[in-house]
Formats: C-alpha cells, sequence, structure tokens
C-alpha cells in the first residue's frame, strides 16, 4: 500500500478490510459526515437512519445498537407535520453544532494515507508514519 496513488488508493480506502484487520471502525459512504450533515428535510429517515443503518451493516459489534434511537421524537410527541419540522430544525442545529466541534485526537487511521481528505473513512488510531490532522 505504501507509495499507491490515484485511483488504486481510493479504491483501497474504500474496502472495510484494511480496517477491521486493524481493529479500526470502517465507515461507509453512506454514514460519513459532509452526507450526514448535507440532509435539510426529513433528516432522520433521509440521512440519520441511513447512516446508522450502514454503520450496523459494516461493523459486527455495532449491530442492534441503534434500533431503539428515534430522532424525530427531538420535534415532540405525535406525528404532525409540525413535530416533523420541528425535529428538522433542531436535527439541523444539532448537527451544525457537531459540525464545529473537532473530535479528531490523533493521526489518521489507514495505513495507506499520509495524506488525506476530511470525508474519507478514518478513525482517530495512531498509525506511525502519518501526517496529524
Amino acid at each position: 500500500m505504501p507509495g499507491m496513488t490515484g485511483e488504486r488508493l481510493e479504491g483501497c480506502l474504500e474496502r472495510p478490510s484494511p480496517y477491521s484487520e486493524r481493529g479500526v471502525l470502517f465507515v461507509p459512504q453512506e454514514a460519513r459526515w459532509a452526507r450526514t450533515a448535507s440532509g435539510t428535510h426529513n433528516i432522520n429517515e433521509t440521512r440519520l437512519r441511513p447512516a446508522l443503518q450502514a454503520l450496523e451493516g459494516q461493523n459486527a459489534k455495532l449491530r442492534g445498537l441503534f434500533n431503539q434511537l428515534d430522532f424525530n421524537r427531538i420535534g415532540g410527541s405525535g406525528a404532525t407535520a409540525g413535530a416533523a419540522k420541528l425535529a428538522d430544525q433542531r436535527l439541523k442545529l444539532l448537527i451544525a453544532h457537531f459540525g464545529r466541534v473537532r473530535l479528531r485526537t490523533g493521526r489518521r487511521g489507514h495505513p495507506a494515507r499520509a495524506s488525506g481528505t476530511s470525508d474519507l473513512p478514518w478513525s482517530t488510531t495512531t498509525t506511525e508514519g502519518l501526517r496529524s490532522v
């Protein structure tokens, strides 16, 4: 993997196996922050629920963990259009808040990438020789 570039490197980065071999959580495309944060309407059903399902699907230790979450409840009780609109407004604010918080504490976790982009599936684990973020 060292020295890989271009499409070959990108293809390697999108495979779960290099992550799981190192005990690093693989984040599939559907669960990446840029996609989640881009939601504007029906955020629970179009962004959050698919993201959590994708995470569970790729990571056996997470299966069933998110079953009880219902982000629509943040809009209040009932299935009214007003509650759904309020839920979307509150979820947008919550997502915007977490978008401003720096959660990375270490180095990027994939062994093949010395410099990366912010929307690739890294862990915050330390890997020797990789650039700090």
